[in-house]
């Protein structure tokens, strides 16, 4: 499953050499929702080669992701802060992981663990679509040209 994953993020980041899309946020936002097939996937359970194809397109999606909000930092955020910025960045995405790892299994133990993947499915839908609900992130263009933001843009 994990070389599906990573299979499927070779592709999402090819794919993301060519599409360019103007509203980066927003197509970073929408690629997180279709994710949740997997854990989807995972619950029910599907036959190995579906759960696969469900691994290999959450891949190319978290892939999609990370490439549009990469390119998002470093444009919005002045060069002279993306080192700090991105450390929070990695510190909330990395750092917090375990937590959710050490919650799952005693929540499995408790409800079962079809429930609790189903609910992390339903969470990162329901997130991705609360995210797409701020104007900031919908409306967040991409600039043309090459210059760097300036220390006193913010």
């Amino acid at each position: 499953m994990l070389a599906a994953q990573a299979a499927g993020a070779v592709v999402g980041g090819m794919v993301m050499i060519r599409f360019r899309p103007r509203r980066m946020l927003l197509a970073a936002s929408l690629s997180v929702a279709p994710t949740a097939a997997l854990l989807f996937a995972l619950a029910v359970p599907l036959v190995v080669p579906l759960i696969a194809v469900a691994a290999f397109a959450a891949g190319g999606c978290i892939e999609v992701f990370e490439v549009n909000w990469l390119t998002a930092m470093q444009q919005e955020v002045p060069p002279d802060r993306l080192s700090r910025v991105s450390s929070y960045d990695a510190l909330g995405s990395w750092g917090l992981a375990p937590v959710g790892m050490v919650a799952a299994g005693p929540l499995a133990a408790a409800f079962g663990t079809p429930v609790v993947l189903v609910a992390g499915g339903v969470l990162v839908v329901t997130l991705s679509g609360a995210v797409l609900c701020g104007p900031q992130v919908r409306g967040l263009c991409r600039r043309t040209g090459s210059a760097p933001l300036s220390p006193k843009a913010t």
